[in-house]
């Protein structure tokens, strides 16, 4: 993820500057973004596999 993401700024920074800057804060943007939403998912990921299974192993109580 980090390695595309360097990849692209290091282009766009060979056309122009600004660009460079716009493309450099969006890039910070998107992997704070991106990693925000793995933990997040992740945090949430294992309660809800959990009560699924539960449920699976006890239809009795639906």
């Amino acid at each position: 993820m980090t390695i595309s993401y360097s990849w692209r700024t290091s282009v766009s920074c060979r056309s122009s500057s600004s660009q460079c800057l716009q493309q450099l804060s969006w890039d910070l943007l998107g992997s704070i973004f991106v990693s925000v939403w793995v933990s997040f998912v992740v945090q949430w990921s294992g309660p809800i596999y959990a009560f699924m299974v539960s449920l699976k192993l006890s239809p009795r109580l639906l």
